[in-house]
């Protein structure tokens, strides 16, 4: 992460980084870098570590309260303070031993370290506020590439299984359930995935 930090310091200018015990996944596989408040300068950094993410191991970025696995921005829930929500610092996230392309990837459609699903996924899949069709539409999966909490058996559907996958979506702040037929998992539920409410 040292690497990440000088490289990141001489080619944008912001040099304020470190990491610390709690933090996640771990202190040693994240790094936040301190800017002003929704500056200028926290979206160049922002922009800076997701095109270097490959070059440093990077897994994901946070700021202003969205997180990008080099996909796009998704809105992620309000915590509750400009810290928290990530407004003055870019927290990056690193796969530990700098690797890519191994289990927790979006690309390898795994569980990474922070407990998460990240897999490929169909464009424009509506999120359900229970798992099964005919429950209301609360949000939608605009993107192809998608990370989810956990899995519940739900209603049967076209993947020919009961498994359903929570997630939030791109739209606004609804979290809710999306078929397994949509996520382009091999097995259901995915290896590693909690069950909600366990």
């Amino acid at each position: 992460m040292q690497a990440f930090a000088d490289a990141l310091c001489r080619d944008t200018g912001s040099c304020d980084s470190g990491s610390y015990n709690g933090h996640q996944p771990s202190a040693d596989l994240a790094i936040d870098n301190f800017v002003p408040v929704r500056s200028a300068l926290g979206d160049r950094v922002a922009e800076w570590a997701l095109a270097n993410r490959g070059r440093f191991g990077a897994e994901y970025v946070i700021w202003k309260q969205r997180i990008n696995f080099g996909s796009g921005w998704r809105l992620m829930e309000d915590r509750g303070s400009i810290t928290q929500n990530h407004y003055d610092h870019v927290h990056v996230s690193f796969f530990r031993n700098g690797s890519t392309g191994t289990g927790g990837t979006i690309s390898g459609c795994g569980v990474g370290v922070d407990k998460k699903l990240r897999c490929a996924s169909d464009d424009d899949v509506p999120i359900h506020r229970n798992p099964w069709a005919s429950s209301p539409v609360v949000n939608h999966l605009r993107t192809t590439q998608s990370w989810f909490e956990c899995w519940f058996p739900g209603e049967m559907h076209r993947g020919g299984n009961k498994v359903w996958y929570w997630t939030v979506g791109d739209d606004n702040n609804a979290w809710g359930f999306v078929p397994a037929s949509a996520v382009r998992t091999t097995i259901d539920p995915a290896p590693g995935l909690i069950k909600c409410g366990d």
